[in-house]
């Protein structure tokens, strides 16, 4: 009948093309209640864009204070403790290639996408069921622990694949800005990434401050400063040295001295080692 007819043909065409200028309508009321969210893009555009050029250079690290200090302090636990085979837990763009490459050691990348130049296996540090136990005798896990869902469980399976004598070299911030949303879900005390490491039944060589609050501040206007002049057709190079000059330099002595790096750490560097049975 007609009305059969109206039923079966024109209420559901009508039916789909109300939802789907219903959907259009709702997605441009979503973009124009947040005017920031392009604004915000282009930033991290720019500053992915400065990453990977700094890193093209072997120089990733010399962003800002907190970066400088923070490489610093990994690269010296590295040369205490770096035995082959190293894996590089979140390797991302790879910043201690080179220095693994001076040292001789033989490093395998695991990183949850291929961000970075030759990572070598695709997983979860939550649940690395590719690596078997007692792989490695150096893990070296910095800056991603805090990106974890659940970190209690990444810090046991990087104990289960560490040789017994092996050593974790572990970083994380606890002075830091939102990044990488929506997946930046913790900062830890030395206390808590002390928990962390014991209850993987690590022993905890050390836990030490990498820089204060100047190196939490000078980050915000380092990255300020790198992704507005820093940009500027020309002036890349030029605005990398005032960086380094005023942002890293001078303000790495303010830092040392007024920072209260001990009441007011921009980030920890933790060295644990899996016990001997």
């Amino acid at each position: 009948s007609p009305a059969d007819g109206l039923r079966n043909g024109l209420v559901p065409r009508g039916r789909k093309l109300f939802e789907a200028f219903r959907s259009g309508y709702q997605a441009k009321r979503k973009k124009d209640m947040n005017p920031e969210s392009d604004k915000l893009s282009l930033l991290r555009g720019k500053r992915l864009d400065l990453e990977h050029w700094l890193a093209a250079r072997g120089c990733l690290h010399t962003i800002s204070l907190a970066r400088n200090n923070l490489h610093g302090r990994l690269a010296d636990a590295i040369r205490a403790y770096g035995r082959s085979p190293v894996l590089d837990v979140g390797s991302g763009l790879a910043p201690f290639g080179r220095l693994c490459d001076d040292l001789h050691l033989r490093v395998v990348r695991l990183d949850t996408q291929a961000r970075g130049p030759q990572v070598d296996i695709i997983g979860d540090v939550q649940n690395m069921s590719q690596v078997a136990d007692g792989s490695f005798a150096t893990i070296l896990c910095a800056q991603v622990i805090e990106h974890v869902p659940e970190p209690f469980a990444a810090v046991r399976e990087m104990a289960r694949v560490l040789q017994p004598g092996g050593i974790l070299i572990l970083s994380a911030p606890h002075l830091s800005m939102l990044h990488e949303e929506p997946h930046d879900y913790w900062r830890f005390t030395r206390y808590g990434l002390a928990q962390l490491l014991r209850k993987a039944s690590l022993e905890v060589v050390s836990i030490e401050p990498t820089a204060g609050i100047f190196g939490f501040l000078g980050h915000l206007f380092s990255l300020a400063w790198m992704v507005t002049a820093g940009a500027v057709p020309g002036f890349r190079r030029a605005a990398w040295k005032t960086n380094a000059a005023l942002l890293i330099n001078l303000l790495g002595r303010l830092d040392r001295r007024w920072g209260a790096a001990g009441f007011l750490p921009c980030d920890h560097v933790a060295v644990a080692r899996k016990r001997r049975k």
